[in-house]
């Protein structure tokens, strides 16, 4: 909209303004710093068509990474898998949506996730359930080994620090202690939300790479350090 609306003298300097307020205006959010720079890196743009072609070329980069990460998940989940899951993430709904209508039977046990008066697991096993998933909520600290075998642990993430570490939505961090000597915890996360911010907003958390099995990306199944 800004290259659709702004005159072509000065229109470079203009798109680096606007894309600093976007990136300012959520600071930990890692998938909006990291589009946005990818939109802009084909500055400075001296025309419109020039900034749209970029812009375009930056969104399609974006939905391929986002249907490549929910792709790679729903074929590393397996058949009849239990799956524990936290906070809210729309890959993980996604990849066990895709993994479902690839003919797999998957249960999720979903922590519920309550930060201030919302839910965020409700929310999540809401859209589960309506994805084929047989999803049950589960108090953050419930004893996950009265729970039946478990699979795995998947969530989504907020960003992912250049130390491997996650941060994401609370309770990541309890459900990670959870499943030590369980199950093995996995991240489906978008190669775009690699970030090295320092900011932390309420509700969530940061979870080191000691207790996370891999990371799974548009760039294919990554092994945690």
């Amino acid at each position: 909209m800004a290259a659709d609306t702004f005159p072509e003298e000065g229109l470079g300097a203009y798109l680096d303004g606007v894309g600093v307020i976007i990136i300012f205006s959520l600071p930990t959010v890692a998938a909006v710093k990291g589009t946005v720079s990818r939109a802009l890196a084909d500055g400075p743009f001296l025309h419109p068509g020039q900034a749209k072609r970029s812009l375009d070329r930056a969104r399609s980069w974006i939905d391929y990474a986002a249907i490549a990460t929910v792709e790679e998940t729903a074929a590393m989940i397996p058949n009849d898998a239990t799956i524990v899951t936290c906070s809210y993430s729309g890959t993980v709904i996604e990849a066990c949506a895709a993994a479902v209508e690839g003919g797999k039977t998957l249960r999720a046990i979903v922590l519920r996730s309550k930060v201030d008066e919302i839910a965020y697991g409700e929310h999540m096993a809401g859209r589960l359930l309506l994805a084929g998933v047989a999803a049950e909520v589960y108090p953050d600290d419930a004893d996950l080994t009265a729970l039946g075998p478990i699979t795995m642990g998947l969530v989504g993430a907020d960003r992912i620090e250049p130390n491997s570490a996650l941060v994401n939505g609370t309770p990541t961090s309890l459900l990670a202690g959870h499943l030590q000597e369980i199950a093995p915890l996995y991240v489906a996360a978008e190669s775009f939300k690699l970030d090295d911010a320092l900011q932390m907003s309420p509700g969530f958390e940061r979870v080191p790479s000691l207790v996370i099995e891999g990371y799974v990306t548009d760039l294919d199944l990554v092994r945690s350090a």
